[in-house]
């Protein structure tokens, strides 16, 4: 799998990694975006003679809180206006993404600002 990301909405791409995939097909690879941002993600692969090549893409927000990156938000939507109140502790975003499909979104907070996750509410 050949790992890349872009923070042209897609027009430019820059090389993160190549991945070997497992007998099932899971990968990973670590990745710490220099910057915050919004980002599209792309994992490529060309495919072989048995196997037809795949592309799927996520987009990745990333918000800075005193200094350091401790908000993500992956999803296969689009991203935007993310941003985080430190008065109230609320991390707000909106998701949007065409009719009829369905998304999915992952949020990563990080425990320094949420140490009891019982307070954390979706």
């Amino acid at each position: 799998m050949l790992l890349s990301y872009s923070v042209t909405g897609g027009q430019t791409w820059n090389g993160i990694s190549q991945v070997t995939t497992a007998y099932d097909g899971g990968y990973s690879a670590i990745w710490m975006p220099s910057a915050t941002g919004e980002y599209i993600v792309k994992a490529a692969w060309a495919g072989n003679v048995t196997v037809q090549g795949a592309t799927a893409f996520a987009d990745l927000a990333v918000v800075p809180y005193d200094a350091k990156n401790v908000f993500s938000v992956i999803s296969n939507s689009t991203i935007s206006a993310l941003s985080f109140n430190s008065d109230s502790k609320e991390l707000d975003f909106t998701v949007t993404g065409a009719s009829g499909t369905y998304g999915y979104i992952d949020v990563f907070i990080a425990k320094t600002l949420i140490p009891n996750v019982d307070n954390a509410k979706v």
